[in-house]
């Protein structure tokens, strides 16, 4: 079982790791045209946010630790996993029941 000290800095490790990744969405691995040609021939029009996640998740490369936390931190409460991405990830100070039971659980869970 991981100790509350190793799991805060694996979490803020996390958190700035995903920080970093949320500033831009980089470059699509389909172009427009491409895109606009598979829509016409499937008859499948797609919507501007799917379009959005598809670009955006072209081109980031995550690393184990970090994979191994999102696993973990998926299997949470929507409320602790919204409590551990304003603290880490946003960076914002509150902090309360949620968060501390998410924590409590990535203890066990890691």
């Amino acid at each position: 079982m991981m100790k509350i000290k190793e799991l805060r800095r694996a979490l803020k490790e996390w958190g700035r790791f995903w920080s970093s990744r949320r500033l831009g969405p980089g470059f699509s691995a389909t172009s427009s045209t491409h895109r606009l040609c598979d829509q016409l021939k499937t008859g499948v029009q797609q919507e501007a946010a799917q379009q959005f996640f598809n670009r955006q998740a072209d081109a980031v490369f995550v690393p184990e630790h970090i994979e191994k936390m999102d696993n973990a931190i998926e299997k949470l409460s929507t409320q602790c996993r919204l409590a551990v991405v304003n603290k880490y990830v946003h960076q914002k100070k509150e902090t309360g029941y949620y968060q501390r039971e998410a924590e409590l659980a990535l203890m066990r869970l890691l």
